[in-house]
This record gives structure tokens, C-alpha cells and sequence, in this order.
């Protein structure tokens, strides 16, 4: 995990989209290791243990889809903007990517493809790192200035059976805590691998600072 001396801001990359300026692309080949974020940070702001009693390669495929689903998924709520008093009907919006050494490649449908068959070939992935940016909207046709929220998640597959998440809130209001998000995640894995093996997931631990 990275130390405050050599922490960057992560970027998240679009297939489609321009590559952010002074950003090294990495040609090699793509193995289990590509997707651990090198400088993941120090400070954590919730971990979960969870238990299962499917195998860690298929939990992880799931989970690979629910992530890719959160670029679809909008949440009506209420939010607070800096230029106007009261709360406003709104939504969040996600955009997710999965870690490529050094940034962030945006989760499509592509990425999870290619994901799956190195899970398939090679294994399951010891940690799998996510950047998860949640912007907020207000339901009007105005501009407002409402900040972002990103944050860091990683999952390590410590044992069969077992994957620890931990996450660090990197910038924004919180307006989505951290217990909130992974419960959110946790919940549909459940769901999935319920629907899929008909065994579902249990969340042994959650703690948050």
C-alpha cells in the first residue's frame, strides 16, 4: 500500500476516451497481477470479511459483473447543493474501473470479458482493485456545483471461501459512506450467487472509520 510520499490521484481511463496527460499505458502481457492497483493507500475506511461457500474464482466473476452493472445503476435521493438552501430530489450515478497496474481501465463489457478468461486460465485473482466515482445530480436543468465522491475498493481472496474487502474514500463529502457501499455490493453478491449456485454470501465482519 502506498505512504502519503507517493500517493497520485488515480485516473480512470475510457476505451474511447483520451488518454490523461503523463499516463504510461502498459503493453506487456495481461496476467493476475494487472489488476492490483501498485499504490493502493494506507488509510482505510471500511473493511468486510465475507464467507461463501462457492468457489473464489466463480464469487469473482460475479462480482466483476456486479461492478460493471453499477455503471448502469442510478439511485434517487435527496442532496444538498452549495448555491441553493434545503435538499433537492436528485440521483447518484457511478463510474466504475478496474485497476491496470497504474490507473484505471473504465469496467465495459469488453474489460469483463477479458477479466473472466484470465480468471478461467489462470486462477483466481489474489487481489482485485476497483475505483469507484459516485456523482450526484440534481433533477432540474440547472448547474450546480456538487463535488464527487471517489473511492478506492479492494478485495483480496486471503483463503477459499474467504475475501476481505477494504476501502478508502479518497475525496469528496461522503455522501455515500463507506458502510453504505459495501453493503450495497455485498447485498447483490449475495442475490447473484444465490440465483447462480444457490448458496449465498455472508458479511462476517464490517467495520468503518
Amino acid at each position: 500500500m502506498a505512504t502519503s510520499d507517493d500517493w497520485n490521484e488515480p485516473k480512470l481511463v475510457y476505451r474511447r476516451g483520451r488518454r490523461p496527460k503523463g499516463l504510461k499505458p502498459v503493453s506487456r502481457r495481461p496476467d493476475r497481477s494487472r489488476f492490483q492497483y501498485r499504490i493502493f493507500p494506507q488509510r482505510i475506511h471500511g473493511r468486510a470479511v465475507l464467507n461463501y461457500s462457492t468457489e473464489n474464482a466463480a464469487i469473482q466473476k460475479i462480482l466483476i459483473k456486479i461492478m460493471r452493472e453499477f455503471n448502469k445503476l442510478r439511485l434517487d435521493t435527496s442532496i444538498s447543493v452549495a448555491d441553493r438552501e434545503g435538499y433537492f430530489d436528485g440521483w447518484i450515478a457511478f463510474e466504475v474501473g478496474i485497476a491496470n497496474n497504474n490507473y484505471f481501465s473504465y469496467l465495459d463489457g469488453l474489460e469483463e470479458r477479458l477479466v473472466n478468461d484470465i480468471i478461467t486460465k489462470q486462477g483466481t485473482l489474489p487481489i482485485v482493485d476497483f475505483m469507484i466515482v459516485a456523482r450526484y445530480l440534481v433533477n432540474d436543468r440547472q448547474r450546480h456545483p456538487i463535488r464527487t465522491d471517489s473511492y478506492l475498493l479492494r478485495f483480496i481472496a486471503s483463503q477459499e471461501y474467504t475475501m476481505e474487502a477494504y476501502l478508502s474514500h479518497l475525496k469528496g463529502i461522503r455522501r455515500v459512506n463507506p458502510d453504505e457501499l459495501i453493503m450495497m455490493i455485498a447485498k447483490e453478491l449475495d442475490r447473484q450467487s444465490k440465483a447462480s449456485y444457490d448458496m449465498g454470501v455472508k458479511m462476517e465482519l464490517l467495520r468503518t472509520a
